[in-house]
């Protein structure tokens, strides 16, 4: 249980240091499963532009949690 919250927790931090377009994206194609054409019928955002903004998205997020492990871990 305790793992769990502390893994939404550091879920919601990461999420916060994207761009709200960019957390969209994530939170439509990785966290709700959406296609990107069903997300795109959502927002009226073309597919391309949501999976670019996702992969962009994704590459924050792993940059934000190495950073955040090697300040932990250091």
């Amino acid at each position: 249980p305790d793992r769990v919250a502390a893994s939404r927790e550091l879920l919601g931090k990461l999420l916060d240091r994207l761009s709200p377009k960019e957390r969209l994206a994530i939170e439509l194609l990785d966290l709700e499963g959406h296609s990107s054409d069903e997300a795109a019928q959502l927002t009226g955002i073309r597919a391309t532009a949501l999976r670019a903004r996702a992969a962009r998205a994704r590459r924050k997020l792993r940059d934000h949690l190495k950073n955040l492990l090697t300040e932990q871990y250091s």
